[in-house]
């Protein structure tokens, strides 16, 4: 799918190939570098390993990247299931789960990040979901803003830890809010 980022040339968002792995891996480290003062040494790097293994995700689910030119500037992961993401939380059936959206430092404000989870949405939709679910943290005001701006609701009860997930027992306690959109 091509469309036109807010400033910036048609950007096609489309399924990671092999020959993306590596770049959207390096990738994920650089956008998400700013939040490792917020998270604490150790769930920092938990969550790094847990975004960086690209490869393992896209055997089964759908990851998705931005592409500008010949260039992968964004990514983000859909989960036809969010129960199937390993949270502790469950949702109800036919909810799907997107995560790990990061967009290149030096192209942000351009609408990248918009496009990938409105890319997210729309299969999702394809896939029968009737909702979709996600986790931020507080100190990701940017992200809390997109994701509202596309209409996910604050939804408490689908709220955890981040280290129950990516490393429990250990760390700087780090909030996983909880988010829905429900899909018409």
């Amino acid at each position: 799918m091509r469309s036109g980022a807010l400033g910036s040339p048609s950007v096609l968002i489309r399924r990671v190939t092999p020959a993306d792995l590596a770049t959207v891996v390096d990738l994920a480290i650089r956008a998400n570098e700013q939040f490792r003062d917020a998270m604490g040494a150790t769930v920092f790097r938990a969550y790094l390993s847990s975004l960086t293994d690209v490869e393992r995700r896209a055997e089964s689910t759908t990851v998705l990247v931005a592409e500008l030119g010949e260039r992968v500037i964004g990514t983000i992961t859909l989960y036809a299931d969010a129960n199937a993401e390993g949270m502790p939380v469950v949702y109800p059936d036919r909810t799907a789960g997107i995560r790990a959206l990061a967009v290149e430092p030096e192209v942000r404000g351009r609408g990248i990040a918009s496009e990938l989870v409105a890319g997210a949405i729309e299969r999702a939709r394809r896939v029968g979901a009737t909702a979709i679910a996600l986790h931020t943290s507080p100190f990701m005001v940017v992200a809390t803003r997109l994701y509202e701006s596309h209409g996910f609701q604050r939804t408490p009860k689908y709220d955890c830890l981040a280290n129950d997930i990516l490393c429990p027992g250990s760390g700087k306690a780090v909030a996983a809010l909880g988010y829905l959109l429900e899909l018409d």
